[in-house]
């Protein structure tokens, strides 16, 4: 059986498992965590992220950021599923 998973999108964001904190990292991978709860059962675009993260003018690194996130699994904490496609809030 799973974690019990909670996760506050009001206020500041913040993901508990069986009640415990669970680290998020910084702000901007709060801020995809939250993109991605917005979002339940889709498929978020990079493109996308990007948008919603950095707006009209993001950094050149902005993509390679995501890449990383996403690789270290930052932005999904241990307890939620992670398909081939991307992170995907259900």
């Amino acid at each position: 059986m799973g974690a019990n998973l909670d996760l506050g999108i009001l206020g500041p964001i913040e993901v508990r498992t069986d009640g415990a904190p669970a680290p998020l990292g910084g702000p901007r991978q709060r801020a995809v965590l939250a993109v991605l709860a917005i979002n339940p059962n889709q498929v978020v675009s990079v493109d996308r992220l990007v948008d919603d993260i950095w707006g009209e003018h993001p950094p050149a690194t902005a993509v390679h950021t995501l890449h990383v996130f996403a690789s270290s699994g930052c932005t999904t904490p241990p307890a939620l599923p992670w398909p081939p496609v991307g992170p995907r809030m259900r």
